[in-house]
């Protein structure tokens, strides 16, 4: 063999040695190795290679022996072998990379997928963004995978965002941060913005530890933020309720307050939570309320009530409750919803509200109501048994009197002082009520007597025979009494209490200080004015009286400028009594004061309703009687009514007479000037039928003069009531005031107080006194004709003057 075999053997030699390693790790072709370098070396000592020791002899070569032949074939094959193996090896965890490559990567996307998240990966080299799961997060197809990132800011982070997403990524890529976190908003696949969570770490950096990518996850928070806006809404519609809420634990132990629940109850959430809700238990509150309220929660989940609460200054307010049982979402554990209002104050006024139902806030006595559901009660009750039962219906005797020169404070204290004295003085059977003013009744109910009676009212005038200490004061009273038994006198409570009142006025007409029993007479020849003087009784409104009202027109125009107030009476047993009839017997008994307030009172109510509807410059013109003029209190009462109505004073036209201004010049001059003060017109009633002088009369704050409806009658009949009527006019003129023809009924007087420059008209031929709403239409039908020029029609009957 020549020299490349040479070289050869020497490489499959090197090539078996450096194999070696391998063939440790393979143990049957180690074997192999070792049993052909062994042939290998006997046969090198065989051809004089080597010598005992293995040292190599130079004097035969040694393969050219047939052995040596077979080592380098075997030594080759065992080469080849272990190539082959080496191949096999490498390919074998090459594939086992791959796959767990793989394993992973899908491990990865089943995550995400299930997550819901998407899979970002930022390479800074190239500034592409390549993105997965897109569809999941924005609804997206897989073409939006990668982008640039300058265009990825550009088209897919809404601008308002975009600051701050910079600002974060800056600060984990610069070390700042371990981790990159941002929520911000991402345009969708509909082009909506989308709120995503975006989370990302430094995955790769190069040799000199620069970043070179970044990967992270995406996460769809829209839900999440919805509900976190929803969360944030209702802890601020809570914080704000002006009503108190709390949130309490299935053991009724507080969570949450909010802080109005604070204030109600004076506790602040500090305090509060985690404390028991028995704390605010209050012993007003009976304690099967709070077991019946702790079955209905375990039997209902809800409750609804009212139960008071002591609050930390240990006053008690009662609270309408609700309570609702609610479940947490994740533990299921209840929890309850308690909502509250504060109600004390409306009990407060309910419980006034019955009081003052039933009795007399001034004396604390029973009042009228309380009284006849007493005698309801009781006369059924006597009529079983066959028994009597008695009614005493006292007035004290010149109470105004008192009333006006001491004042009504003091007129309040004696009222409660005398109700005090007669509770002093009546057996303890004896029901004893306040009927308004200064009448007082006494119901007896068990069987009694007349000479019961007479005992009992015979003790009240004895009870009276002292003075009556009041404010410093000793004010003498003394008491008129009317007494009416069932079932001798009345069979029904009205009538009973009506015949009582009947007998008082006997008693006072008897000299007063004493007492009288009921008998037929009287109620025949005194019906009327017991009947008058309980109509006009009453101090808040008409009660059996009614108002009419006759429009005043413009003389020109015909358009009307204000109505006149008349009063009517209705009774509801006497029927429709006329002004002539009834007006002087108020006067006579005083009434009139009390039933004039209330006339101007609701005359002004009246008139502000149809100024604020369809006539805003209407007036409305009311008659005062001397009572009333004469009275301290007129003006204070003209001008509180005028606020009650929310109305100026030139609303209101006062109507006086001749004779009721001269009756006292001095004080009808100032009293007229005061309420012109406050814008009130006045007017001298039928004038020419009384006496003035002119003096006064130029001297008098007076707007207009109303001439009686007797000249204006006979202006065609008698020449001497023309020149009458024109004098009046003229003098008017003269004065520089407003003239009125009353009574107008024909069209010829219409045209004669035209000719003579009447400013102002009134009568039949115009329209008669109607009720309210009839005047309404009334009014609204002379407005339509004067704007159309048409003549008056006739729409009614002539009414005489009332008050």
């Amino acid at each position: 063999m020549g020299r490349g075999a040479t070289w050869v053997l020497a490489i499959l030699l090197i090539g078996s040695l450096g194999a070696t390693p391998a063939l440790a790790r393979a143990p049957r072709i180690a074997q192999i190795a070792l049993q052909a370098e062994e042939a290998a070396l006997q046969n090198a000592c065989q051809i004089g290679l080597a010598d005992d020791s293995g040292a190599a002899l130079a004097s035969n070569p040694w393969w050219t022996g047939s052995n040596a032949m077979w080592a380098l074939a075997a030594l080759a094959a065992l080469v080849f072998l272990l190539a082959v193996v080496g191949i096999n090896k490498r390919r074998q965890q090459r594939r086992a990379y791959v796959d767990a490559l793989r394993q992973r990567e899908d491990r990865l996307k089943l995550s995400l997928w299930g997550s819901g998240d998407g899979f970002w990966d930022w390479d800074i080299a190239s500034n592409e963004i390549h993105r997965e799961g897109l569809d999941r997060v924005l609804g997206m197809s897989e073409a939006h995978a990668v982008m640039d990132l300058s265009d990825w800011k550009a088209g897919q982070v809404h601008p308002d965002d975009l600051q701050a997403v910079n600002d974060r990524i800056y600060q984990h890529v610069n070390g700042h941060v371990d981790y990159y976190e941002s929520e911000h908003r991402l345009r969708s696949a509909r082009g909506t913005w989308v709120w995503v969570l975006a989370r990302g770490k430094v995955v790769e950096r190069n040799d000199n530890g620069a970043p070179t990518r970044v990967a992270g996850t995406v996460r769809n928070i829209e839900s999440e933020r919805q509900q976190q806006h929803d969360a944030r809404v209702s802890t601020e519609v809570i914080r704000i309720m002006s009503e108190a809420v709390a949130v309490l634990d299935e053991h009724l132990c507080f969570r949450q307050v909010n802080p109005a629940f604070e204030h109600a109850n004076g506790y602040s959430d500090k305090e509060l939570l985690g404390q028991p809700w028995s704390i605010l238990n209050s012993p007003r509150t009976d304690e099967k309320v709070y077991l019946d309220r702790s079955e209905s929660l375990v039997q209902c989940d809800r409750w609804r009530g009212d139960c008071w609460q002591r609050g930390r200054d240990g006053v008690d307010l009662l609270f309408a409750t609700n309570i609702v049982q609610a479940r947490d979402r994740e533990t299921e554990a209840p929890y309850y919803v308690v909502v509250q209002n504060d109600i004390s104050e409306r009990h407060r006024t309910e419980q006034e509200l019955r009081f003052l139902a039933s009795y007399d806030p001034l004396t604390g006595l029973a009042n009228r109501n309380m009284l006849m559901q007493k005698v309801a009660t009781a006369l059924p009750d006597a009529q079983r048994a066959g028994t009597r039962i008695a009614l005493l219906f006292m007035d004290l005797d010149r109470f105004k009197q008192i009333n006006d020169s001491l004042g009504h404070t003091v007129g309040d204290e004696l009222l409660k002082a005398v109700g005090d004295r007669m509770r002093a003085s009546l057996p303890s059977n004896a029901f004893l009520a306040r009927l308004g003013g200064d009448e007082f009744t006494v119901l007896l109910s068990e069987p009694c007597s007349m000479e019961d009676c007479e005992e009992i009212a015979g003790g009240l005038t004895v009870a009276f025979a002292e003075p009556v200490q009041v404010r410093g004061n000793e004010v003498s009273v003394t008491p008129s009494i009317g007494i009416a038994m069932f079932p001798d006198h009345a069979d029904n409570p009205a009538d009973l209490l009506r015949f009582a009142d009947g007998a008082m006025y006997a008693a006072k007409a008897a000299g007063r200080n004493t007492f009288r029993f009921f008998q037929q007479e009287m109620s025949s020849g005194s019906r009327l004015s017991v009947a008058l003087e309980q109509s006009a009784r009453q101090s808040d409104g008409l009660n059996d009286f009614s108002l009419h009202y006759q429009p005043i027109y413009c003389a020109g125009s015909m358009r009307p400028i204000s109505v006149e107030a008349l009063l009517r009476w209705s009774h509801p047993e006497l029927g429709v009594v006329g002004p002539d009839v009834f007006v002087p017997l108020l006067e006579e008994s005083g009434s009139i004061v009390n039933v004039g307030r209330n006339v101007v009172r609701e005359a002004l109510r009246q008139v502000g309703h149809w100024r604020r509807t369809d006539f805003p410059e209407l007036r409305v013109a009311v008659n005062l009687s001397t009572l009333q003029l004469l009275r301290l209190e007129l003006c204070a009462d003209i001008r509180s009514a005028l606020e009650e109505a929310q109305l100026p004073g030139n609303a209101l036209e006062l109507e006086l007479t001749e004779t009721l201004v001269m009756s006292n010049p001095e004080q009808a001059i100032r009293t007229l000037s005061e309420l012109k003060s406050l814008g009130v017109s006045i007017a001298i009633d039928d004038f020419g039928t009384g006496y003035s002088s002119l003096s006064y009369l130029k001297r008098l704050p007076i707007d207009k003069l109303k001439i009686d409806r007797e000249f204006i009658g006979d202006l065609q009949d008698d020449p001497d009531d023309a020149v009458i009527v024109q004098t009046m006019l003229a003098m008017a003129k003269a004065l520089n005031i407003h003239a009125t023809g009353e009574g107008v009924e024909t069209p010829a007087q219409l045209r004669f107080l035209r000719e003579h420059h009447c400013e102002e008209v009134q009568g039949f031929l115009l329209c008669r006194p109607l009720p309210a709403d009839r005047c309404t239409d009334a009014l609204a039908e002379a407005m339509r004709v004067a704007q159309s020029n048409e003549e008056p029609q006739t729409i009614g009957t002539h009414s005489p003057r009332v008050i």
